[in-house]
């Protein structure tokens, strides 16, 4: 399924954005600040729009989701060390985002990857599409722990994907 995050979870964010999202099939996550809006999507996972026009009508909007978006927060990898490069340029994208709306709360970010110091290398692919401010501002507020992955998983055949 397709996901978007809507930062915002005010009447623009959830009477437009977030509506047209989730109209074109998207799960929306709504990140915001506000955590009485947040608990509520997040019980309700659906909402209504009244819609004011020549015609009025009233439209649910459902497969929504929601996050405080100024919470301490962890992101975790298991994609495998080959594919970390690929992430990179859309944690960059985060991480610059977390700067530019002034976030100051701290994030850290784990590869949990069967490689030595993966979280490290993962942190220079993140490096390279960011720029000298936004590389100081992860300096101060983003971590990259490494850490050992000490679990075998084994392929399995079964009619579960999961």
């Amino acid at each position: 399924m397709k996901k978007a995050i809507q930062f915002g979870a005010g009447n623009i964010g959830r009477g437009f954005i977030g509506a047209l999202l989730s109209k074109a099939g998207y799960h929306v996550v709504f990140a915001d600040v506000n955590t009485e809006i947040i608990n509520k999507i997040n019980s309700d996972k659906k909402y209504t729009i009244h819609v004011m026009d020549t015609i009025c009508s009233e439209e649910e909007i459902s497969n929504i989701s929601g996050v405080i978006s100024t919470s301490d927060e962890i992101i975790t990898t298991a994609v495998g060390p080959v594919v970390l490069p690929r992430i990179a340029p859309t944690i960059a994208k985060g991480i610059a985002l977390r700067k530019e709306k002034g976030i100051k709360t701290y994030l850290n970010i784990i590869a949990c990857e069967n490689a030595i110091k993966a979280s490290s290398q993962l942190e220079e692919e993140v490096k390279k599409y960011l720029n000298e401010e936004e590389i100081e501002y992860l300096k101060e507020f983003v971590g990259f722990p490494n850490c050992s992955v000490d679990r075998i998983v084994p392929p399995v055949k079964s009619e579960n994907i999961l």
